[in-house]
């Protein structure tokens, strides 16, 4: 393809219809690797649109577990932290579904190389037959409501941090109290939650302009970008 080809007659770049842009989402949903690399090769400027329901190519690609296909986005430089439908970024996915897999996080090593942002914090979101809920939550709140301590560490190790709140001013270590119960209900919990108090002070004890993504600990309505 040439310089040229991203152009129109009139000199201005070429848009995708909306029905292209629903096959080249669904293709990344199918593991469809053709197809995606002729809309990303088509439409270089285009990789993040969303299709009829709010869903980036890469999002589902995460959700689908299509390694192949995130590597072919992340390549045409997709945006890791753009959020779906409702406000999860295709980097808190990759978190969840890491549950399952726990010993490969290369698809967490290479959103964060893609420039995922670790503390990204799910948004408010409002659709259609749904009230509006803020969640504000964070990848390390999703691994911590898993009891996951590797991935925990994993999170921890590359700059998540422990003193971001939710939407109820919550940080990961209090909804993990609320999950365990009162006293803490087993062995594995009460370790997290060192873990967790530990990293807090660690985190508290820094100077803000150290800190990976300039978060507020003080203002829990950060977006995380």
């Amino acid at each position: 393809m040439s310089f040229r080809d991203l152009f129109n007659r009139s000199g201005e770049k070429k848009q995708p219809s909306q029905i292209e842009v629903n096959f080249f989402v669904d293709a990344a949903c199918t593991g469809d690797r053709n197809a995606v690399r002729k809309f990303c090769k088509n439409y270089p400027d285009h990789v993040d649109a969303t299709n009829k329901n709010g869903e980036t190519a890469l999002n589902f690609a995460t959700r689908n577990n299509k390694s192949a296909i995130v590597d072919i986005l992340l390549d045409a430089k997709a945006d890791p932290n753009k959020p779906a439908l409702f406000g999860e970024s295709p980097f808190l996915t990759c978190v969840a579904i890491s549950f399952h897999n726990p010993d490969d996080y290369s698809l967490l090593d290479k959103m964060l190389k893609a420039g995922a942002n670790v503390n990204f914090q799910q948004p408010a979101w409002v659709a259609k037959d749904y009230k509006q809920a803020e969640t504000l939550t964070t990848a390390l709140m999703t691994a911590t409501s898993l009891r996951d301590e590797k991935l925990c560490d994993y999170l921890l190790k590359n700059g998540a941090s422990p003193l971001l709140k939710d939407a109820e001013g919550k940080t990961a270590r209090d909804q993990l109290h609320d999950l365990a119960g009162k006293p803490l209900g087993n062995e594995d919990s009460y370790i997290l939650t060192a873990k967790l108090k530990k990293a807090e002070e660690e985190w508290a004890s820094r100077p803000t302009s150290e800190w990976r993504g300039k978060v507020d600990p003080n203002i829990h309505t950060w977006q995380g970008h």
